[in-house]
């Protein structure tokens, strides 16, 4: 009775966000998708748009934003977890058989700043396109430019900003350093 009642819930917000944004959200298989919560699909100005091709699962917590123009194209058999975040003024392209893990962000857009670094209203945009069957690891930002072949594995905490070829693991190359700190140290002093 409680699965029955969750899938009524989720085909319940779908119908909410067909209502709210019409041809704006393209949804194929309503009763297919489950979006966690009212406030995880926004879509704001005229020419933008998202479209889910197929089953889709987005976790608790998660915001998929197309704003500006921006548009999101989400394919077949697609699955996020928890706190996901894809935020696009151009265009993000998500392939078929794609996974995220908890707390995986894509920006297809940063701020502008000036030679004194103080930041302005606009933005500069890159399309971004991941590729099928993709697994991108918990904590991993995906940046303005991306292009994440087919076949591909995106360790956890990896930043991605340029293209990686189809049948690729990355991971970063981190190494934890450790310091002595003196025998008193005291992190509240200055």
């Amino acid at each position: 009775m409680e699965q029955v009642l969750s899938n009524i819930k989720n085909f319940l917000i779908n119908v909410y966000f067909k209502i709210k944004y019409g041809k704006k959200l393209k949804i194929k298989g309503l009763r297919n998708t489950f979006f966690n919560n009212k406030k995880c699909v926004v879509i704001n100005g005229e020419e933008s748009s998202i479209e889910v091709k197929g089953f889709c699962i987005v976790g608790k917590n998660s915001k998929i934003s197309a704003k500006n123009g921006g548009k999101i194209e989400i394919g077949e058999n697609f699955f996020a977890n928890d706190n996901f975040g894809c935020n696009a003024f151009c265009e993000v392209k998500i392939g078929n058989d794609v996974s995220f893990g908890p707390n995986v962000i894509i920006y297809d857009n940063n701020h502008m700043f000036n030679e004194h670094g103080q930041v302005h209203g606009e933005y500069r945009c890159e399309e971004i396109t991941i590729g099928d069957n993709t697994w991108i690891g918990a904590n991993c930002m995906i940046l303005k430019g991306s292009k994440i072949g087919k076949n591909c594995v995106i360790g956890a905490g990896t930043v991605v900003k340029e293209e990686i070829p189809d049948n690729s693991l990355v991971t970063m190359n981190r190494t934890l350093v450790i310091k002595k700190l003196e025998k008193n140290y005291d992190h509240k002093k200055k």
